[in-house]
C-alpha cells in the first residue's frame, strides 16, 4: 500500500511532503483517490514520481494513468511517469526502480 499511501500524504499534507514516489499504485483499494480533488491538487507543488509495471494487475496501469491526468490539469508539480512492460507488483522490481526514482527527485528543478 506505499504507492497509495504516498499519493494520499502529498495530496493531504503538500506543505510536509516535497515529494513522493507512487510506486504501483493501488487505487482500487480506495477508489475515492481515484477522483482527485481540484483544491488538493493545486496545492501540490513537490514533484511525484508515478511507477507501475504492465504485468502487475489489468487495471493497475489504466488506473495510474486516470489518476495522473487529473493531477496533471489541477496541479503544478512536477510529475514523472514510469510504465515497465517487465514490471511486476513486488519488492525486487520495486527495488530496482528506487535508484532511478531517487536520482530523479534529487535533481533539481
Amino acid at each position: 500500500m506505499g504507492g497509495i499511501i504516498s499519493f494520499y500524504a502529498i495530496l493531504q499534507y503538500p506543505k510536509v511532503f516535497g515529494g513522493a514516489g507512487v510506486f504501483s499504485p493501488a487505487f482500487w483499494i480506495n477508489p475515492q483517490l481515484m477522483k482527485v480533488d481540484p483544491r488538493k491538487a493545486k496545492k501540490v507543488k513537490g514533484k511525484i514520481y508515478f511507477y507501475a509495471g504492465q504485468q502487475e494487475s489489468e487495471t493497475m496501469v489504466p488506473d495510474m494513468l486516470a489518476v495522473l491526468d487529473q493531477m496533471r490539469r489541477y496541479s503544478k508539480a512536477e510529475m514523472e511517469t514510469v510504465i515497465r512492460a517487465e514490471g511486476k507488483h513486488n519488492e525486487p522490481t520495486w527495488r530496482k526502480e528506487f535508484p532511478l526514482f531517487y536520482e530523479w527527485l534529487m535533481r533539481p528543478h
